[in-house]
């Protein structure tokens, strides 16, 4: 299990799911106060409490990872990896897509704000390339089993 390049793409991938919930995605800078956006909504750090919140992102972020962790103990099961990591992989464009969404209507929602992103905000989309990797070393190793049985 561990001996395959793909399982060690798909636990960094867990990881980097698990750090994200920890770390910010990003602050807006208002005129009067800075809002930081946080693993599930935006908070005022002055008085800490939720100023917008922001859960779907939490949901699916905590969903990509659970789905990296399943993928990876499903080693005997090659089509059904590379057919979880496929779905994986749309879940992470659905979440930048999400985070569009999110940025429009916080936005619209307070006037006047400057927006800078954090590190943890990258993390979906190293994600996604690590997926994308661990998916070409599934559809390797089923394509050499498959050349293997040919020969039988």
């Amino acid at each position: 299990m561990l001996q395959r390049i793909q399982t060690v793409y798909l636990i960094i991938v867990v990881m980097l799911c698990a750090f994200q919930c920890f770390l910010p995605i990003g602050q807006f800078v208002a005129p009067d106060t800075v809002y930081s956006w946080e693993f599930a909504s935006l908070l005022n750090p002055e008085t800490g409490e939720s100023v917008y919140s922001t859960w779907a992102m939490a949901v699916l972020q905590v969903v990509m990872g659970v789905i990296a962790l399943v993928t990876i103990f499903l080693y005997k099961k090659r089509v059904l990896q590379m057919r979880l990591s496929i779905v994986n992989m749309v879940l992470m464009v659905g979440f930048y897509l999400l985070y569009g969404y999110y940025y429009w209507l916080i936005c619209h929602h307070i006037e006047k704000l400057m927006y800078s992103v954090t590190v943890g905000m990258a993390f979906p989309l190293i994600s996604l390339i690590l997926t994308i990797m661990a998916f070409r070393g599934i559809f390797k190793d089923e394509a050499l089993v498959r050349s293997l049985d040919r020969l039988r």
